[in-house]
């Protein structure tokens, strides 16, 4: 299901057939499959921190650990790009809140081999304990061809899966959220099937990926 959703939502913003380089190259294929890529670059992998290109372990902001990355082309040129999932070390202990902050960053690969910080949020990635009776509500984040898709998951006897769709923009270097979708059931009543939530532009307008607030809103 989930990957149907992404495949359906990436097509319509670009077309490729073929297989893809393996993580380690700096550079991607052109003609990347996205159905390939799809399914390699979304590794739940700490090992990124050895294999990665180019060395984004002094990117990684004091008292942060990796919890999620992916790898692929975020902004529609050759060279490989990732984004970083980070949590705090101590949010498994910090009773107050202050260390349930969530880092996500959109790291770009250069034509020299290194790699920059392109944008960051503490808004995107929902903290410890905010998936109800599921507490990690984060599950995952897939890249394919200048887009990618954070998905979010919780509830209790209502649950839901709530996906996140951002798309750049290469006039304007950037990223902008292009749709929200919720899938919910209760599982008290199976029988009366899926419900399903979708926001697109047209409905909360221009919202650039740094500006955008996942949780609590």
């Amino acid at each position: 299901m989930k990957l149907l959703l992404f495949l359906l939502f990436v097509l319509s913003f670009a077309s490729c057939t073929s297989d893809q380089k393996p993580a380690e190259s700096p550079v991607i294929a052109q003609a990347d499959s996205l159905i390939v890529d799809t399914l390699t670059e979304s590794k739940k992998d700490n090992n990124i921190l050895n294999v990665f290109h180019c060395d984004i372990k002094p990117m990684i902001p004091g008292g942060y650990e990796l919890l999620d990355s992916t790898t692929g082309d975020l902004n529609l040129d050759e060279y490989r790009d990732c984004i970083l999932v980070l949590k705090n070390k101590n949010e498994e202990t910090d009773t107050t809140g202050e260390s349930n902050k969530r880092l996500m960053m959109l790291v770009l690969g250069k034509a020299d081999g290194t790699c920059v910080v392109k944008e960051k949020s503490f808004n995107i990635i929902w903290p410890l304990g905010a998936g109800g009776g599921f507490r990690e509500a984060y599950t995952d984040v897939v890249i394919a061809k200048g887009a990618f898709m954070v998905e979010h998951q919780g509830g209790n006897h209502n649950r839901y899966t709530l996906y996140t769709y951002f798309n750049y923009d290469s006039l304007k270097d950037t990223w902008y959220l292009e749709e929200t979708k919720s899938i919910g059931i209760d599982i008290n009543d199976l029988e009366a099937g899926e419900e399903v939530y979708r926001e697109t532009v047209k409905d909360f307008g221009s919202v650039k990926f740094e500006d955008y607030k996942s949780f609590g809103e």
